[in-house]
């Protein structure tokens, strides 16, 4: 019997430390920039998708304004993480490839901005039609939310690991 065993020296390991410190770093004031700005014409664009796709299955939210809803008496307003616009932020650190040049990353980061807003509408109204049918919405949105972002998280370390 043969095993293959590799020590990975410690100069390489702290050096990835550093990478993952500085991704992090990135992705956190990516985040906060975001943040940073209303995003009014996504969330308005948002909530029309949103909306138009309950409709389809027959959940009917009454809106009030280009941001704000209502749903059995209860207002909801559209804020930017209903967007996922932070995570697409978020993202960008993670998956822009330097090996790669800069019209190839706007296009590959093009693509993920609108895998995401088409993810994230299908979030959204699956988790309305889940709440329209009786289930907390703390499940139905705050937890169902959690698993969709870990979702991303996985399609995007796949995704890396493809181009790598």
């Amino acid at each position: 019997m043969s095993y293959d065993v590799r020590v990975q020296p410690a100069v390489e390991s702290r050096r990835q430390q550093l990478v993952w410190i500085d991704q992090l770093l990135l992705i956190a004031a990516a985040v906060a920039f975001c943040h940073c700005l209303q995003w009014m014409w996504l969330r308005a664009l948002t909530q029309y998708a949103n909306l138009a796709v309950d409709s389809w299955f027959g959940v009917y939210m009454h809106p009030l304004s280009p941001t704000t809803i209502t749903f059995q008496g209860v207002l909801y307003q559209y804020q930017v993480s209903c967007t996922f616009v932070d995570v697409w932020f978020g993202l960008i650190p993670l998956i822009w490839l330097k090996r790669q040049s800069v019209l190839w990353n706007v296009c590959w980061l093009s693509f993920w901005a609108l895998g995401l807003f088409t993810f994230n509408v299908a979030r959204l109204s699956l988790s309305d039609i889940l709440f329209a049918h009786g289930m907390p919405w703390s499940i139905a949105h705050n937890v169902f939310s959690g698993v969709c972002y870990y979702l991303v998280w996985r399609v995007a370390r796949a995704a890396i690991a493809a181009q790598s």
